[in-house]
């Protein structure tokens, strides 16, 4: 399932400025960059899965939809001012669903992006 809409992350230059004045989290498979800003009213998370992570688009469809997964899973115990893109850098060969799911979490909470 998605990250609902409202949610979401979307405009370049969102992006942008989490990428320049975010700090970074690294796990084993992902990467998190947060950016905590006050005038948001609602957490914004997109999940992205480079093409030079996953060859084929099953592979990136399935790694975004096990992290979204996570995020949904925890979207109402998120900071409201969060902003956050979550990067996978890294596929893993076996149990794809556990280890990055594992993976997302620690991250998370290695992040202190939890109410």
């Amino acid at each position: 399932m998605a990250i609902p809409t409202v949610n979401r992350l979307t405009r370049r230059e969102d992006f942008e400025e989490v990428f320049k004045k975010g700090k970074t989290v690294s796990g084993s498979f992902l990467f998190l960059k947060r950016l905590i800003d006050g005038r948001k009213t609602k957490p914004r998370i997109s999940v992205v899965v480079p093409l030079k992570t996953a060859k084929m688009a099953s592979q990136r469809n399935k790694a975004r939809r096990i992290v979204s997964e996570v995020i949904n899973s925890l979207l109402d115990k998120i900071d409201s001012k969060l902003t956050a893109v979550i990067v996978v850098t890294k596929m893993p060969e076996n149990n794809i669903n556990k280890l990055l799911r594992d993976d997302c979490l620690s991250v998370i909470k290695k992040s202190n992006i939890l109410k």
